[in-house]
């Protein structure tokens, strides 16, 4: 099989869509396939326009970013079209789009028929933000910008049955959150662990101000009991976040406001280091509006580390409570603290829990696990 993926996310290095495509992309080359990368926009990462990483060959479409707006565009639809070139040129037989503009969706459609590919595309949330508040006609018409479209995978079991139901003929396939298994490969252990982490987002769904509440409880509890807490690190763009004001006005008025340390956006090779010289990893999401898992959680589990999580989108299908993680009700920072504070106090017992979610990560959250029904899948669509 001959596949080419399409997207605006840098390659090798870059945001969490680069973290997924990336993982079955290497998984597919890996495995003896022709696997190619095509990115839209200008390359960033000062590497060689194109070339091979591992087995996976990429292309940047663009060399250079244009601080002007209408040149900008004229550019971007320029390598649309160069794209079109490559997939005839590599004479591919799928192209896979990971794209969130309906333009993008539409351009693709038109041309793939004429060059003879399967068109697949991946979708990790609902195509539009407001999707679910949308009325009938109008998610009719979202729906059909995947009209035309050979197959769809989706991240979650919602997005799924979501798509199943609107196919007309397309096949569908889910392919949860993977990561790749040797991603704290090589990280060296540090003598100081006394930290519990956090790493946010900047789309404001991550509950960043429960995490700091529960945060400050369990200062609390360890302070009425003459126990040293951990520190509170903080990883993630917090200028971008909605609520920045609100969470640093937090901080300084929670009295620990010394033991919580924002460390800002970490490179992306730097966060398994971070994440396995902790003690505790804390996620407390309110909602995944498209149900999910998200994948921070999925490389908190492959670090080992013992991890609080609410039990928000699908996260309870996959992970259990005292089993494999310490779960919780969504936004309730009583129970949240409580838990972090156990895990201080029974670092044994936490190790465990930690042990079991690494076994679990490797498994059910393994590119490899999937990879002969999603091979299948690419080939049939």
């Amino acid at each position: 099989m001959r596949l080419g993926l399409i997207s605006t996310a840098t390659f090798p290095v870059g945001d969490v869509t680069t973290i997924r495509y990336s993982t079955y992309c290497n998984a597919l080359a890996d495995a003896g396939h022709f696997v190619k990368v095509y990115v839209l926009t200008p390359n960033t990462l000062g590497i060689n326009h194109s070339g091979k990483i591992k087995n996976v060959h990429y292309s940047y479409l663009q060399r250079q970013r244009n601080n002007n707006r209408f040149v900008r565009y004229a550019i971007g639809v320029i390598a649309m079209f160069r794209s079109l070139y490559h997939i005839k040129k590599d004479h591919l037989d799928v192209v896979l789009i990971y794209l969130t503009r309906r333009t993008d969706f539409i351009f693709y459609k038109l041309f793939s028929s004429l060059l003879d590919v399967k068109l697949v595309t991946d979708q990790t949330e609902y195509f539009v933000k407001n999707y679910l508040d949308l009325s009938e006609s109008e998610r009719h018409k979202v729906d059909g910008v995947f009209d035309g479209y050979d197959g769809v995978i989706t991240i979650s079991k919602e997005l799924y049955d979501y798509h199943t139901s609107i196919a007309k003929g397309r096949k569908v396939f889910l392919l949860p959150m993977t990561i790749d298994p040797h991603r704290f490969e090589g990280v060296q252990e540090s003598a100081d662990k006394g930290y519990i982490t956090v790493v946010f987002g900047v789309h404001n769904r991550d509950g960043l101000n429960i995490s700091i509440k529960s945060y400050c409880k369990y200062h609390k509890l360890c302070g009425e009991r003459n126990i040293k807490p951990w520190k509170l690190r903080l990883i993630g763009n917090i200028d971008r976040l909605p609520v920045r004001d609100d969470i640093l006005e937090q901080i300084k008025e929670s009295g620990v406001s010394e033991d919580i340390l924002i460390l800002g956006k970490q490179p992306i090779e730097v966060v398994p280091s971070l994440l396995y010289n902790s003690s505790c990893l804390l996620t407390t999401a309110s909602t995944y509006i498209s149900g999910g898992f998200p994948t921070k959680l999925g490389e908190y589990l492959l670090s080992g580390v013992p991890v609080v999580a609410t039990k928000a989108g699908e996260i309870s299908n996959f992970l259990e409570d005292g089993i494999n993680s310490y779960l919780c009700e969504v936004d309730n920072w009583e129970d949240i603290s409580e838990k972090l504070f156990y895990i201080h106090n029974h670092s044994f017992e936490a190790a465990k829990i930690g042990k079991s979610g690494y076994q679990l990560a490797i498994t059910k959250f393994n590119i490899l696990t999937y990879l002969k029904d999603l091979t299948f899948f690419l080939s049939q669509s």
